[in-house]
This record gives C-alpha cells, sequence and structure tokens, in this order.
C-alpha cells in the first residue's frame, strides 16, 4: 500500500512532528514490506537522502500524483493547505486520515479559542469528519480530545533503539537528584511558566538549594528573556537555562539527569518523553501530557496536578529521594518503552491501521 504522509510546517530537529515523520517513514519502509511511504512537504528547506520527499509546489500535476496513492495521512490540522488538497482527494474518492498530534484536545482549542471556533466552523470540522478516521498517540489523548469522527484509531509514537548502555548514568549516586526540562519553551502550550512559578514558589519556602534543575529548549525571544529573568531572580547555582540541545549533546544530558520535568497543558505523546524514559529517566508530569494511565499501569513517574503549589510539593518531595531510590523507576522506565514503542511492534500496529482504512468500505 503506497501511503502518503502530509505534513504542513517545517521538517526540523525543534519541532516535534518534524522529528518524528521522517523517523516514521524510515522505520516503516525497513520493518514493512506492505506500507510503501512517501512525505509531502510544502516548502524547500528539507530534503533527504533516506526517504521519498516531495514538495508540493514542484507538483505539475497534483491530481495524476495522488491517484497514484492508497492512503494520505495528514500530520496536524491547522493549515490552510490541508484544505485545498482534502478538497482535491474528495473529488478524486482518494482515502485519508488525520492525526492531530494534540490539535484536537479541549485544552488545545482554548489557545486562539475565536479563532479556531471560526476556522472549525468553516473549514476543519468538515474536513475532519470526511476523513476515513482519526488517529491519536494514546487513550488518554483521545479521552481529551474533541470527537468529530466515528473511526478513531490509536497509533503510539515509537522510537529508534540505538544507543549504548541507555540507563548508564555519567553522575555519582551520591549527587542529588537532578531535574531536567527539555522541551520547547512555550508558556501556552508547554506549561513553561507553571514550572517557573512553582520555583518561585521554592524559593519563598526558603528551598531552593533543594532543586537541581536544566532547562533545555528553544522559544520566543520573550518567553526566552522570561525564563533568564526567573533564574536569574532564584539566584541558586543549581538551576540553569541551557537553551536548544540535539544529537549526542541532548543524549549527555539524559544520562546527567534522574527526571523528567513536563508541565505541558496539552500535549499528544511527546517524543521527549519516550527518550527520557528510553534512557531510564522516571517522568514528573502534568494531566495535559497525557500520561496518566500509563504512569497508573506501569509505575514510572508522578502526576501532578498543572499548578504551580502540586508541582512545587512533587518537586521537594523527589528532591529528598536518593538514585538508589529511583532504580525501580529506573528500569520500569526503560523496560516500558523497550515493550511498548519499538518501531517494529509499532509498524504491525500501523499495517493493520492503515489496512483496515483502505479495505473499509
Amino acid at each position: 500500500m503506497k501511503v502518503l504522509h502530509v505534513v504542513g510546517n517545517e521538517i526540523e530537529p525543534s519541532n516535534g512532528i518534524g522529528r518524528l515523520i521522517p523517523e516514521m517513514i524510515k522505520m516503516h519502509s525497513l520493518h514493512s514490506e506492505l506500507i510503501k511511504p512517501s512525505l509531502l512537504i510544502f516548502d524547500n528547506s528539507f530534503d533527504s537522502q533516506e526517504i521519498e520527499v516531495f514538495n508540493f509546489f514542484d507538483i505539475k500535476t497534483p491530481s495524476l500524483f495522488l491517484e497514484s496513492f492508497d492512503l494520505v495521512v495528514f500530520h496536524g490540522i491547522y493549515y490552510l493547505k490541508y484544505y485545498s488538497l482534502y478538497k482535491l482527494l474528495k473529488s478524486l474518492n482518494i482515502k485519508y486520515i488525520v492525526k492531530p498530534h494534540s490539535s484536537l484536545m479541549k485544552a488545545a482549542q482554548k489557545k486562539s479559542k475565536l479563532k479556531k471556533m471560526i476556522a472549525n466552523r468553516v473549514f476543519y470540522k468538515k474536513f475532519i469528519s470526511s476523513a476515513a478516521g482519526t488517529i491519536f498517540t494514546n487513550e488518554d489523548e483521545k479521552k481529551n480530545s474533541l470527537s468529530w469522527n466515528d473511526s478513531e484509531y490509536i497509533e503510539p509514537n515509537a522510537l529508534d533503539f540505538n544507543y549504548e548502555n541507555p540507563t548508564e548514568k555519567t553522575v555519582s549516586k551520591e549527587e542529588p537528584i537532578r531535574f531536567i526540562y527539555l522541551s520547547r519553551i512555550d508558556f501556552n502550550h508547554k506549561g513553561t511558566d507553571i514550572l517557573l512559578d512553582a520555583l518561585m514558589l521554592i524559593k519563598e519556602k526558603g528551598l531552593i538549594d533543594r532543586i537541581h534543575l536544566d532547562i533545555y529548549g528553544i522559544g520566543s525571544e520573550k518567553e526566552e528573556a522570561i525564563v533568564r529573568s526567573c533564574i536569574k531572580s532564584l539566584d541558586s547555582p543549581y538551576i540553569k537555562f541551557k537553551g536548544g540541545v540535539f544529537g549526542e549533546q541532548k543524549i549527555n544530558a539524559f544520562k546527567e539527569s534522574d527526571v523528567f520535568v513536563l508541565t505541558s497543558r496539552y500535549e499528544g505523546f511527546p517524543m521527549a518523553i519516550l527518550e527520557a524514559l528510553y534512557f531510564g529517566i522516571a517522568c514528573l508530569v502534568t494531566p495535559g501530557a497525557n500520561m496518566s494511565e500509563i504512569l497508573n499501569k506501569n509505575d514510572i513517574g508522578w502526576l501532578a496536578e498543572g499548578t504551580p503549589e502540586s508541582i512545587a510539593k512533587h518537586l521537594l518531595e523527589i528532591s529528598s529521594y536518593t538514585r538508589e531510590d529511583l532504580t525501580v523507576k529506573i528500569l520500569k522506565a526503560h523496560e516500558y518503552v523497550i515493550d511498548n514503542h519499538s518501531w517494529k511492534q509499532v509498524t504491525k500496529i500501523t499495517e493493520k491501521l492503515y489496512n483496515s482504512v483502505i479495505e473499509m468500505k
């Protein structure tokens, strides 16, 4: 089955979808004899020697191009170019499915609420309801999202396991517990402001020196400036903002850390969480991270409320642990990813999903 993956945003490492989709296409090609995947983009900033990439604006006859595919998968929702492509697919009677990547979550709909209400009514509700189905990354995302299509599927994210000794730490057992925030600096989406407010509460209690935290990420100039200003006011040598980190530097950052902190208001299932768990890092998350069911079943972290008070309480409690206290969670975190999120396993799920959609009358 020939499958075309459509991505509206830029393909680059600091973007979750941009990080995931090229790897996913590569792994589908590697682990499946049935799926023949390609990528369709709308800009000229991405090229690859490993996967087949098309730029929409280079295609002279879009209808002939699209007719060569059995299924089209849209990643994300809010791109006007998706709507015109959807209209063309409908006219050609080509099936498509939509993977929102958290865009349909009720919390996400509150951002630019009026604009989204109008856009949904005019364009996107019809775009999604006319699809052959909607794909969510886990049950939490599905439960917390708007339901505009009767056919809903679960397709987990996955990781390429190619690192040696992933759970081996580069810090001594005697050192204090080290927290890591590694995500986009985004107050509305990632809840970076909730984390900063929690740190200020701990500062007011005179306990800030108990928190050893490295903050990694890229955001707007305004929000990065707020992060720097807040950290300066905390006046702690143990809390640092280190900007974006990729490749080997990111691996080193994980190996220096014990607990991953993500205070998101909404997510699909972030790749950074999967990576952290793979490196044996337990996770402290809010309900918006969509991990409540996973945490309850697997004992790989803590679920705090999405408030500064709850985050502060959990940070202080966890900071009193030793690394030996975290041993069980470290092993379970790594095992959870190996058992549930390998590309070989997930590709089999995807094969069945795509085949059922294509065969569906």
